[in-house]
């Protein structure tokens, strides 16, 4: 059975806000075979979100000397959004490009303590 939520609420707006912050990190343009992974990787979030909220009212993570199930599948889902993310590559190393005004603000600063 498909997740259908009703498109005018605050829940529904924030996930399609997520999934366009997903596509724009993908140059705005999947794949085919991403665009299946991005709507899976928000329905995760969402469900992470939701058992982060139920855990953390919680008293205590251990009942009757055992932990909670719900933090159990947490953890396995939070595996599971790692592992689609760098499926979508957006784990990898990025090395910080100085622009143009870096580079100018750096020989002004240099500038002035000479």
């Amino acid at each position: 059975m498909a997740m259908v939520l009703d498109k005018r609420t605050s829940l529904s707006h924030t996930l399609r806000e997520k999934e366009q912050e997903l596509i724009l990190s993908l140059s705005g343009d999947p794949s085919p075979q991403e665009r299946p992974i991005i709507a899976d990787t928000v329905k995760t979030m969402l469900f992470i979100g939701s058992l982060d909220h139920y855990l953390t009212g919680l008293k205590t993570l251990v009942h009757k000397g055992k932990v909670r199930p719900a933090l159990i599948e947490r953890t396995w889902l939070a595996g599971y959004l790692r592992e689609n993310l760098k499926t979508l590559g957006r784990l990898q190393c990025r090395v910080k490009v100085e622009t143009l005004a870096d580079v100018v603000e750096s020989e002004e600063e240099n500038g002035e303590e000479q």
